[in-house]
């Protein structure tokens, strides 16, 4: 019975002791870190303190001045306060040891100066919130060189060197939370600046200019109405516009705001900052074009190549000089007949024609040259020598050789009479222009006045 109790004292005794070893090995796997603090050189007056943090450790922190006659130091958790002590004309210093719970070190070294400047910025407000592209340019007023400046978040609020005592905050990145700059010189005088926020460079107001307000337009014409758009601040970043029309079936806008007028009538253009109650508005007014006679200088005139036109004093210009009774151009025959002679025009670019005058020759009030009837052609190919025509129509004249009733030489019947309007029943752009001979009367040979040719700008 005896022996059966010792076993079970000694079983129980070596569980202990496997518990205790295990307690013990657990302590001991306690990765064991090194003292950071941070600042390992202070700088103090004589009878001025200044406080150290440690960042890391394994606590139970104690200090020690090597020399407290220089300066003492002491602790309170984790914030250790250095004081100077010792007033001489030279600097003085001494290192104070920091030990923690695992005898982990390190050291502070302190300076006793009596040649301290303060730190001073020339800032007034030392807490602030900035745009993103604003800068600051800080001025260093008193010190002790060198210095150095650090930001608590270099994506948000970036920092330059210090170049003769300036130094420049570039608030970079929008940021909700306050950002630090911390500014110290060589004898650990720092000056901390806040940036409470750094906002978004946003618009705050749009306007349009004179040229985009109040646009008139005729249909088919475009305008571009983001080239007279504009906001505030002029730094801000490009904002994303929205257009819109209020009626597009009279003017529509498209994304990059070009406006393309539609139909007659009236429509308001909205231009908004997308994300923002902010917008402006324009008006769109379209017309009906007005008709224009198109002005014929510069343009050029070629004809049939087997038999020449002759005209007045051999000028091709004659045929736009706009007078039917003065200048003409003469179909010859060819076998007794002028059919297949033709005059191009070259209006050297596209118009817009919607009415062309082909008149023919007149003297005082009788119609001279048998021209009975041609055929207009067209081509729209920007080029000075087009490879093909389309038909536009067939002109045919009247038989009448004299008007009469109006007093001799007047011509204003018989002008009336040659110029009839051929009216195209919508324009068309064209550039040449094919008038050829298909039938002549009374044998007399073909004659045209003049040409004139009206559209839209």
């Amino acid at each position: 019975m005896k022996k059966n109790v010792y076993s079970l004292l000694v079983m129980v005794a070596l569980a202990l002791t496997a518990t205790f070893t295990a307690c013990s090995d657990d302590d001991d796997d306690t990765p064991l870190v090194e003292i950071e603090l941070d600042e390992n050189i202070v700088t103090v007056l004589p009878g001025e303190s200044i406080t150290v943090k440690v960042l890391e450790g394994n606590g139970g922190y104690q200090v020690t001045s090597q020399n407290s006659a220089i300066a003492t130091a002491s602790i309170n958790e984790s914030t250790i306060t250095v004081t100077g002590v010792m007033e001489s004309e030279e600097d003085q210093t001494t290192t104070i040891e920091v030990v923690d719970a695992k005898q982990k070190t390190a050291t502070i070294k302190v300076y006793v100066t009596k040649s301290v400047n303060p730190l001073k910025i020339d800032l007034e407000e030392m807490t602030f919130e900035m745009v993103v592209g604003d800068t600051k340019d800080v001025e260093i007023i008193s010190g002790n060189p060198s210095y150095t400046v650090v930001s608590s978040n270099v994506a948000a609020v970036g920092v330059s060197e210090v170049a003769d005592n300036v130094f420049t905050i570039t608030a970079k990145k929008v940021s909700e939370t306050p950002v630090t700059v911390t500014l110290k010189d060589s004898k650990s005088r720092e000056v901390v600046l806040t940036v409470t926020k750094v906002a978004a460079n946003e618009v705050t107001s749009i306007a349009i200019d004179e040229a985009g307000k109040d646009i008139k337009l005729t249909p088919g014409k475009t305008f571009e109405l983001a080239d007279h758009v504009s906001w505030l601040p002029l730094t801000a970043d490009v904002p994303t516009l929205l257009y819109s029309s209020s009626k597009e079936s009279v003017a529509t806008i498209d994304g990059n705001g070009k406006i393309t007028a539609a139909s007659v009538g009236t429509a308001v253009i909205t231009v908004k900052v997308e994300g923002a109650d902010i917008e402006e508005t324009t008006t769109v007014t379209v017309t009906e074009p007005e008709v224009i006679k198109f002005s014929n200088t510069g343009w050029g005139l070629t004809y049939s190549g087997f038999a020449a036109w002759e005209g007045h004093n051999e000028d091709p210009s004659a045929i736009f000089n706009g007078n039917p009774f003065s200048g003409w151009w003469e179909a010859p025959e060819s076998g007794g007949s002028s059919a297949g002679q033709w005059i191009q025009i070259d209006m050297k670019s596209l118009k817009n024609v919607v009415e062309l005058v082909i008149a023919r020759r007149c003297e005082g009030d009788w119609i001279k040259g048998g021209l009975k009837s041609v055929k207009i052609e067209y081509s729209n190919e920007d080029t000075d020598n087009p490879t093909t025509f389309e038909f536009l129509m067939d002109v045919n004249y009247s038989d009448v050789e004299h008007i009469a009733g109006e007093p001799e030489g007047s011509g204003s019947a018989v002008e009336a009479e040659v110029a009839k309007p051929n009216v195209l029943s919508t324009a068309i752009p064209m550039r040449h222009i094919k008038i050829t001979v298909t039938g002549q009367w009374k044998g007399d040979k073909p004659c045209i006045g003049y040409v004139d040719v009206f559209g839209y700008e």
